[in-house]
């Protein structure tokens, strides 16, 4: 029925969400781990980590409701924002070794991911709660379902009485009548 195609839709919209939430937060934690350790091997995961947040990105365009496209949009650009303070101000502070610059920026870009991951977990809690909605919905309906089901069968048997019963009445009176 619809009911359940919209709740496996809203199920795989929450996966996807949850990994969003995942993905913006290792986009942050990566570019940490590369100030740290100036590692390449962190700004190949860094990169793994923004191709996910695009992919989850593009994902919850299609599945999640309208209701939560807006905080989509709110990731996307503070994922965007994040990447673009990494590569054209964090980068060269960090390859200049100009430490007061590298620490100040890194503050602006935990806010900016504290923000990105906030708007995730928004849309993880308001997708959550459409499939808890929806799942009290299915239950009512199935109540409802056994309870017509269980007032039919019991009209029926009444039915069947009444008319077992008639002819029954009908038959066996005269022969009482006769005897």
């Amino acid at each position: 029925s619809g009911l359940v195609q919209l709740m496996r839709n809203d199920e795989i919209a929450l996966r996807q969400s949850l990994e969003l939430s995942r993905a913006v937060r290792e986009q942050h934690m990566h570019q940490a781990h590369w100030i740290i350790e100036r590692d390449a091997k962190h700004l190949r995961e860094y990169g793994e980590s923004l191709d996910r947040v695009d992919q989850h990105i593009l994902a919850l365009r299609r599945l999640a409701p309208d209701s939560s496209q807006r905080y989509v949009r709110r990731v996307e650009r503070r994922s965007r924002e994040l990447a673009d303070l990494f590569r054209n101000s964090l980068l060269p502070a960090t390859e200049r070794a100009d430490e007061p610059a590298i620490i100040s920026l890194h503050k602006q870009a935990d806010g900016i991911s504290r923000s990105a991951a906030k708007q995730a977990d928004r849309i993880v809690v308001r997708l959550g709660n459409r499939i808890v909605r929806a799942h009290v919905d299915a239950t009512q309906v199935a109540r409802q379902g056994l309870a017509s089901g269980a007032i039919c069968v019991l009209l029926g048997i009444a039915v069947s009485i009444g008319f077992t019963a008639r002819p029954r009445h009908a038959v066996i009176k005269p022969l009482y009548l006769r005897s």
